[in-house]
């Protein structure tokens, strides 16, 4: 029979999100196919694999889409990136439900969604499509109450025209927020 503790740890769990999937495809698989592979004696191919996750690691410090909580879920199955991109959605998605922006009443349920920061300030882009309650006007009234989740004091919100419900917000600890509108342009003329 299981204790109080123990129940409350397995309710607990049902509550967050799980790391189980891309822990399992990004970290354990690739140790245990290159471990696999020295053992049964195929080295050269352990070494190409061994040399595939350096690669792919070295790559992912640089290139930030494959360790964005915005990728596709594919992105799980990376070496390391994967589990750092799960958690990138998860703590994202977190933030967004603390600002009531996400709503889902299944708290394990997370959409894509990522967070950088950028000459100062946070980006934050979800995709909300299909989400109740993400459109510009509603995010706005949230993001007056609750823009301080992120620390900040100015927002702007903009909605990709192609795809209705990919939102970036960008926020700034600053009284007025600089979009790439209000950045001078630098041309040369011929």
């Amino acid at each position: 029979m299981t204790s109080t503790q123990d129940q409350q740890k397995i309710e607990e769990r049902k509550q967050s999100p799980d790391y189980g999937t891309a822990f399992a495809l990004s970290i354990l698989l690739p140790a245990a196919l290159i471990a696999v592979l020295f053992m049964a004696g195929y080295k050269t191919i352990g070494w190409g694999l061994t040399a595939l996750v350096a690669a792919l690691f070295v790559v992912g410090i640089f290139w930030r889409p494959i360790r964005s909580g915005a990728s596709p879920a594919i992105v799980y199955m990376v070496p390391v990136w994967g589990m750092v991109a799960r958690a990138d959605r998860v703590d994202t998605c977190a933030a967004l439900r603390t600002a009531k922006i996400y709503n889902d009443p299944d708290k394990t349920h997370v959409i894509p969604a990522t967070t950088w920061k950028q000459r100062g300030d946070t980006y934050v882009f979800f995709d909300g499509g299909g989400e109740a309650g993400m459109a510009p006007d509603h995010l706005k009234e949230l993001l007056q109450l609750n823009a301080r989740v992120w620390r900040c004091r100015s927002f702007a919100i903009s909605e990709d025209s192609k795809r209705p419900g990919r939102i970036t917000l960008q926020l700034s600890p600053g009284e007025t927020v600089q979009t790439a509108l209000d950045r001078p342009i630098t041309g040369v003329v011929a």
